[in-house]
C-alpha cells in the first residue's frame, strides 16, 4: 500500500477526537508589558509571542497549518484581545505537518488589545487562552492530500493562561512615538526615492545623529556611500557604481579599524580580506577571477590565510591572483 492510502486508511481509522486529545498548546510571549496607545481605536497596542503545538498522545497525527497565524486557526477567550493576521496571509497558505508522539510544532502569533473608543483603553494585567482549533488535511480522490484544503480536527484545544501587563501610555510618549514612526516611514521613503537624485544624500537618527551619506547620479547609488556609528565614526563604505557595488566594501570597528574589505566588479563578489586586531591581513578569500574588466567564477575559492575559513574551501589556487584584488603582504 503506498503512503496516500495508508494515509489516508490512518485518518479514516482514528476518531477525530482522538487527535484533538493528544494535542496541547504552550505559549510564550515576547513581553509581559504591553504599551497601550489610545488614539487610534480599535487595535490600541500589539504583542507578539509563540504557540508551541505538542503532541502528547502515542499515535502520529497529522495537521494542516496555517503559514502563518490565521485566524480561523487561532482565537482567544478574552474579547479584549484579538489575533492579528500577519499581512499577506490567506488561507490557502498552509503545510501539511505530521508530528510523531512527542513532537513540537512552533506557530508565531501575533495579538492585539482592542478598544471601542479612545477613553476605553484597558489597564492592569489581563489574562488570556489561546484557542487552537486544529485542522487536518482533507482527503481528496485516492487518498490524495492537498494542503491548501482542510478540515476540522476535534475540538478546540486551549493553551496555559497567559497574563500581559497592559500600561496606557501618557500623552507625551504617545506624541514622542508618533513622531519617531513618521521619521521612520520618511527614512524609509527615501531608500529609493532619494530628496537629491543627483548629489550626497545624508539622513540622520531619530536623535539628531548622521546615520549615513548616499551619493546619487540620475537617481542612481553611485560613488562611495557611507554608514556611521553613533559616536560619528565610519561603519562601512560602499562603492556603487551606476546602482550597483562596484569596489569595496570596507567594514570597521567603532574605533576606526579596518575590520574586512570586500571587492565587488559590476555587483558581483570577486573576494574578501579579513583583519585582525593589530591590521595585519588574516584571511583572503577569493571568488572570482577578472579579465577585461568582467568576474567569472572559479573553480573554488582561493583561500590565504590561517582562519577556519580554509577547512570549507573548495578547492585552493594559489596562482588567482587577477590584478584587481589586493594582494596579501
Amino acid at each position: 500500500m503506498n503512503t496516500r492510502c495508508l494515509l489516508a486508511a490512518f485518518i479514516m481509522a482514528m476518531p477525530s477526537s482522538a487527535f484533538a486529545a493528544s494535542l496541547t498548546v504552550d505559549v510564550n510571549m515576547n513581553k509581559d508589558t504591553v504599551d497601550a496607545f489610545g488614539d487610534d481605536p480599535p487595535d490600541v497596542g500589539s504583542f507578539d509571542g509563540v504557540a508551541t503545538i505538542r503532541n502528547t498522545g502515542s499515535q502520529e497525527v497529522h495537521l494542516s497549518v496555517s503559514a502563518c497565524d490565521y485566524i480561523e486557526d487561532w482565537k482567544t477567550d478574552n474579547k479584549r484581545i484579538n489575533v492579528l493576521p500577519l499581512k499577506g496571509c490567506v488561507q490557502v497558505d498552509r503545510n501539511a505537518v505530521t508530528l510523531k508522539p512527542g513532537e513540537v510544532y512552533d506557530q508565531d502569533v501575533s495579538l492585539a488589545i482592542t478598544a471601542q473608543a479612545a477613553d476605553d483603553v484597558p489597564a492592569g494585567e489581563m489574562h488570556f487562552h489561546l484557542i487552537y482549533a486544529a485542522k487536518q488535511p482533507k482527503l481528496g480522490p485516492h487518498g490524495s492530500t492537498d494542503e491548501g484544503n482542510f478540515a476540522p480536527l476535534g475540538a478546540p484545544v486551549a493553551s496555559n493562561n497567559v497574563g500581559v501587563d497592559i500600561k496606557p501610555v501618557s500623552a507625551d510618549r504617545e506624541k514622542e512615538w508618533r513622531a519617531e514612526m513618521k521619521w521612520m516611514v520618511d527614512f524609509h521613503n527615501q531608500d529609493d526615492h532619494p530628496p537629491n537624485p543627483n548629489g550626497i544624500n545624508k539622513r540622520y537618527s531619530f536623535t539628531g545623529e548622521l546615520f549615513d551619506e548616499r551619493p546619487f547620479k540620475n537617481g542612481r547609488l553611485d560613488g562611495t556611500a557611507k554608514l556611521y556609528y553613533q559616536n560619528g565614526n565610519v561603519e562601512t563604505a560602499t562603492d556603487y557604481k551606476d546602482g550597483r557595488m562596484d569596489g569595496h566594501i570596507q567594514s570597521y570597528d567603532e574605533f576606526g579599524n579596518l575590520v574586512s574589505d570586500e571587492t565587488f566588479v559590476h555587483g558581483q563578489l570577486v573576494s574578501t580580506i579579513t583583519y585582525n586586531l593589530t591590521g595585519s591581513v588574516q584571511d583572503h578569500i577569493r571568488y572570482m577571477k577578472v579579465e577585461g574588466g568582467h568576474a567569472t567564477s572559479l573553480p573554488g575559492p582561493c583561500v590565504e590565510g590561517d582562519s577556519s575559513s580554509k577547512s570549507w574551501a573548495i578547492g585552493s589556487m594559489p596562482n588567482c591572483d587577477d590584478g584587481l584584488v589586493r594582494k596579501l603582504k
